[in-house]
């Protein structure tokens, strides 16, 4: 069985230099919106009117980008140098989670209403897909496009599928309700939230090294900083974010941010957590990461759901 450190496990993190865009899903808006971080304001919308956009990828180079359409059982492929919608892809049932490989050759999605993973080849848009025995929710790509992972909060366990030969190739044993999950830089460890808690995952080993308690009610979405010293996760139930100190495994502070929370993501040089509230208060919070504390609220519709850079 393929390791996580031997894939390089990393899930949709920035690429090395910080972007000026953040793509934020808004569900109920039906909207992708467009944010300059450095104004702190949405500069675009791109539409798709009664079809739900959830989730968002996009290409290493900046070249595209894939929307999960949750009501249309779709995939729109949006081109981010003239903001246009060249095409759709039809996938499973109720799509809720991609994930892109490293090198922007295939892009994962996650049926939340069918037990398979549709596979797209982003050359051809051509889709094949994996069988799965259970639901499934979060995906994480490897830098060896041939792996994902996936976590299946209904059985407890996070799955290893090899897209290449589209089989599970393995799969580590979870506490309860595994949800959402991100890997460091180095591939060293993964981490995902979870009923009890954040778990820090060996990657080597393919083992659960810890699960920090004692953070807010409904964990939801993880993300590393830049430098892998600390670890965000989103509680979608009590309005905050806990802030872990990834070598002790301990949580070290709480930031209340309001609004749901449900996905965040760290900017590469770990100097921002951007949280996207899923609430009907349509915001996006802005974390001052060194000092922990909420900087800015930025407007964006009525429910953002998830971000990307």
């Amino acid at each position: 069985m393929p390791t996580l450190a031997s894939t390089g496990l990393r899930t949709g993190g920035a690429p090395a230099d910080s972007p000026r865009t953040l793509y934020v899903a808004d569900y109920k808006s039906d909207v992708i919106c467009l944010v300059d971080t450095e104004k702190r304001a949405v500069i675009r919308t791109i539409g798709f009117e009664g079809k739900g956009p959830i989730s968002v990828a996009v290409a290493p180079d900046h070249s595209s980008m894939y929307v999960a359409l949750d009501k249309s059982d779709s995939v729109a492929v949006v081109d981010l140098r003239t903001w246009d919608v060249t095409g759709t892809i039809k996938v499973g049932h109720a799509p809720t989670a991609l994930a892109m490989d490293r090198n922007g050759t295939r892009v994962v999605v996650s049926n939340a209403g069918s037990k398979f993973l549709s596979v797209i080849d982003t050359g051809t848009h051509t889709v094949a897909d994996i069988p799965l025995e259970d639901a499934k929710f979060g995906l994480a790509a490897g830098s060896e496009p041939r792996y994902v992972y996936g976590t299946h909060p209904l059985v407890d366990r996070l799955s290893i599928v090899d897209i290449v030969q589209r089989r599970v190739a393995g799969s580590i044993a979870t506490p309860r309700g595994p949800w959402l999950i991100e890997s460091t830089r180095d591939g060293a460890k993964a981490y995902l939230t979870s009923s009890e808690g954040m778990v820090t995952i060996d990657t080597a080993a393919n083992t659960v090294v810890s699960v920090t308690g004692g953070l807010g009610f409904l964990p939801r979405s993880v993300t590393c900083s830049g430098d892998g010293r600390r670890v965000f996760v989103a509680n979608l139930g009590s309005d905050t974010v806990s802030v872990i100190d990834a070598a002790a495994n301990a949580l070290i502070a709480t930031i209340p941010v309001g609004g749901h929370p449900h996905w965040l993501r760290s900017t590469p040089d770990g100097r921002f957590v951007y949280v996207a509230a899923a609430a009907d208060t349509g915001f996006v919070s802005v974390i001052d990461a060194e000092r922990n504390v909420e900087l800015h609220r930025i407007p964006v519709g009525k429910q953002p759901v998830s971000l990307a850079f």
